[in-house]
Formats: structure tokens, sequence, C-alpha cells
């Protein structure tokens, strides 16, 4: 992951996980932890829980393949 990389994020509410996107701003390799911007909010998340987003993510977005 690079920072500006669109990232999914995997959220726990309870017992339901749910997964957001949002923008990442930086990532230590050493810390495993990543920072990412979601609706104007920025927020610390455990690398185990972000994933790079993909091709089918973008089409939720409106992109184009």
């Amino acid at each position: 992951m690079k920072v500006g990389d669109l990232v999914r994020v995997t959220i726990w509410e309870g017992e339901k996980p749910s997964c957001r996107l949002g923008l990442l701003i930086k990532y230590y390799t050493w810390e495993k932890i990543a920072t990412v911007l979601i609706d104007g909010v920025v927020g610390r998340y455990r690398a185990d829980e972000v994933t790079r987003s993909g091709r089918k993510d973008q089409i939720y977005l409106g992109g184009t393949l």
C-alpha cells in the first residue's frame, strides 16, 4: 500500500463487520498501523483491517473500468 491509495477498512460494529472506503494517509510497516481518511474523519486502524481496494470497489464509486 502506498500513500494516496484507495483502501477498504473493515470496521466492527457490535458483532457485524462492515466495510468502508477511505484514502490512505500514512502507513508505517514497522508499526503495522494505517492512518485512513474516511468521510472526513481521520482514523488509525490495524494493518490487518486495511486492504487496498480493487476494481469492484471503483464500480460502487461510479468509476469506469
